[in-house]
Order: C-alpha cells, then sequence, then structure tokens
C-alpha cells in the first residue's frame, strides 16, 4: 500500500493488509482511495468510509485472568512467584481491554505498576467494606480508550452499599462489579466493560449476581463486555442467564462457548 503522495479515486475496494494502531496513519493510507471520482459517487465513497473507520475501532482482544490472590501455600505458584510470567504474558498478548479477578490490595498496587509502561492504566477497588479485600480491577490501554465514568456494584439487594451480599446460600465472600464506560479512540459510541467474580458456593447467589448483572446492562443501553470468573459450569442456568440475554436488541456471544471448563488448578489443562 502507498501510503503518501498517491491518490487512485477510481479504485473499487481497500483491504488494509497492513496492521497500525495509528489513527493518522489508518486515515491517510485508507484516505489514497477515499477521494471522490464523480459526484454521484459521494455518498457511496462516504458509506465505505465509515463503515472502515468502524473496522479500525473494533476491539481486538479481551483477556480475562483469574490471577489468584497470594497464598503462602501455593509454595512455588503463590503470587509473588508468579509476576515475571504474569507481565511476561500480558505483554505478549497485549489484551485491549483485561478483566482480573482475586485481586487483593497488594495485588492491586502490583499491576498499577507493572503494566502502565506497557501502555494499561488499572481501575477498581476491593469488594469488603473498607474497600480493601479481593476486587476485580480492569486494566485498559490508554491510548486507545478515553475512561468516561467507573462504578463498583456489590451483587446484592443494596448494590451501592460495600461489602454487602445476597445472603441465602452465598458464601461469606461479598461480590462486586467493575463497571466502566469507555469510547474506544475514534468512535462515537463508548462501550460498556464489565468484570466480576460470582460466587463460589452458592447457585442461587450465582443467579441472582448474573441477573443483576444484565439489568444493569440493560438500563445501560450501551454495547458491552463482560469478563468474570463466573464459577460454574458452560451448561450453568448462571451462564444461561448472560447468554440467553439480549439487552441491546441482539443476541449476547459468548466467546468462551467452545472452550468448555477453563479450570486448571495451576496446571496444565492436559494434566488437570
Amino acid at each position: 500500500m502507498i501510503s503518501e503522495g498517491w491518490d487512485y479515486p477510481e479504485l473499487g475496494i481497500i483491504v488494509m493488509a497492513r496492521p497500525t494502531l495509528s489513527k493518522v496513519l489508518y486515515l491517510q493510507q485508507v484516505g489514497r482511495g477515499l477521494l471522490i471520482l464523480e459526484f454521484d459517487f459521494s455518498l457511496r465513497r462516504m458509506y465505505i468510509h465509515i463503515n472502515i473507520l468502524r473496522i479500525y475501532i473494533k476491539i481486538q482482544k479481551v483477556m480475562t485472568f483469574n490471577i489468584r490472590t497470594p497464598v503462602k501455600g501455593d509454595e512455588i505458584n503463590y503470587f509473588w512467584n508468579r509476576t515475571g510470567r504474569i507481565t511476561e504474558v500480558i505483554g505478549k498478548e497485549l489484551p485491549d481491554l483485561i478483566g482480573f479477578q482475586e485481586a487483593t490490595r497488594e495485588v492491586r498496587e502490583f499491576l498499577t505498576t507493572a503494566l502502565f509502561p506497557m501502555g494499561y492504566l488499572v481501575v477498581g477497588c476491593g469488594r469488603e467494606k473498607d474497600l480493601h479485600g479481593e476486587g476485580t480491577v480492569i486494566a485498559y490501554r490508554r491510548e486507545r480508550f478515553e475512561l468516561l465514568s467507573l462504578e463498583s456494584r456489590w451483587l446484592s439487594l443494596t448494590p451501592s452499599l460495600p461489602g454487602s451480599t445476597f445472603g441465602g446460600d452465598q458464601s461469606g465472600c461479598p461480590r462486586i462489579l467493575t463497571a466502566a464506560v469507555l469510547r474506544p479512540d475514534g468512535a462515537a459510541e463508548p462501550i460498556l466493560f464489565l468484570n466480576t467474580h460470582l460466587d463460589h458456593k452458592g447457585a442461587t447467589a450465582r443467579l441472582l449476581g448474573a441477573a443483576e448483572i444484565m439489568q444493569y446492562v440493560a438500563d445501560k443501553g450501551l454495547h458491552f463486555v463482560i469478563t468474570g470468573d463466573m464459577n460454574a459450569r458452560p451448561d450453568a442456568r448462571e451462564i444461561a442467564a448472560f447468554t440467553d440475554f439480549a439487552p441491546c436488541g441482539s443476541a449476547v456471544v459468548d466467546a468462551t462457548e467452545k472452550l468448555g471448563g477453563t479450570f486448571h488448578g495451576l496446571q496444565s489443562l492436559s494434566e488437570f
């Protein structure tokens, strides 16, 4: 693709085969074939331009990561023995958005410091009454997104009350939802990015949590991405509460549908 000093208005199609995160370079290259040949072609050219821009702002990669809270009994798998591997994997994959689970205060501080040089901002708080303890923090690439709002909600009948729970079959652990409204670079409309960690004990608590999250999504009325540790099998009712809902008028896409189980107990999946 010739990116400078050359235009070809007669061009019928443009295929972007050169990856770039630079909007300036992208528009410069695409613009080689977007000059109007005749007035009658203006609307067609405008349509092509708009749709190419939509492709440009598409989120390329999302990661969900139960980072495992620091437990000395994990021995070689103790969190502070894995920090190098954690940053290595994230640096290799460079996802646009990351949802972490089990991120305690010290883990959040580590992630904030370690991921900043990679271009990430880490936001979110802990799930306890004092906003400490484990949290479902999120990380986003700061050159690709503008943070418009951030909210922490407790999965309970009183979601604005820190540390609150549903009770019933829920464990003693509060469960939290971290929700960020982000505007992708070059996009007119923002997206909603949510990250959670459903209860490990109570199926009813998980189902209520999933329903509360999807009601929140419906109220927002934005296109959305949800990450999390759902503590449930793919065929569980709480998973169906996510995938069977259509808050934006179209079906939810489960990007993990063909993965099967993902719990590995800090072993390789082939060994577990």
